[in-house]
């Protein structure tokens, strides 16, 4: 079959121009691309809602069919993610700073929250991390003291003071 007579439009037309439907008889939808796409358009609203009623009815398996995809296509995965991210980086960054803002409050809870409930595992973790990168911390101490050298010097030099003061009036009070 090299053409097919649309039904919408009645125009006959070459197979090419109509989409694929395996449940017709001839393999072919009745209407033509054209006419599909325009009454896509003119119904967009049912469109929308259609497709939003089957993604909360099928919402798993849909998520389990797309996490299948990327983890078998994980380098075509990461190149579309860092292409995206590259095209829509401002408005990405402003959605995530508006989010952030909105929902400040319940993300500093559900930090206290968890951490509160991890608090050992998270103190061992921490502790194994210092143990294994003692140099990366001492290097990055080397390099905080070289950038704020008078600030520490000076504050240093504060506590300091501010401690033999304090030492010279216990003294004084232990004389009396």
């Amino acid at each position: 079959m090299v053409k097919k007579i649309c039904s919408k439009c009645k125009g006959n037309k070459r197979v090419k121009e109509f989409y694929k439907d395996s449940s017709k008889k001839d393999g072919y939808a009745a209407h033509c691309k054209v006419c599909r796409e325009q009454w896509s358009k003119d119904n967009s609203e049912y469109v929308s809602k259609k497709a939003q009623r089957y993604y909360l009815n099928n919402k798993e398996a849909i998520n389990k069919k797309k996490e299948e995809w990327r983890k078998n296509n994980r380098e075509a995965s990461n190149k579309y993610r860092k292409e995206y991210y590259a095209k829509n980086r401002e408005t990405l960054v402003e959605k995530a700073r508006l989010h952030y803002a909105k929902n400040k409050e319940s993300r500093l809870e559900y930090r206290k929250d968890y951490y509160d409930k991890n608090r050992e595992d998270l103190c061992k973790k921490q502790a194994e991390w210092r143990k294994k990168n003692k140099e990366y911390i001492a290097k990055k101490r080397k390099e905080v003291y070289a950038k704020n050298k008078e600030a520490i010097l000076e504050k240093q030099r504060l506590n300091y003071a501010k401690n033999k003061e304090l030492k010279d009036l216990n003294t004084v009070k232990g004389q009396k």
